[in-house]
């Protein structure tokens, strides 16, 4: 919706799409090693 506005440009909008995706599977990642490693499994 805010690409077809004229707010975002669509190739702005998939490239923070992309970067935000990498930054929050990296968060997800790290907080689920920890937890894995604080509840025994690893």
């Amino acid at each position: 919706m805010l690409s077809t506005t004229g707010y975002v440009t669509s190739k702005d909008w998939w490239k923070l799409s992309a970067i935000f995706g990498v930054m929050f599977n990296v968060i997800w990642l790290a907080g689920g090693l920890l937890w894995t490693k604080v509840i025994g499994f690893w």
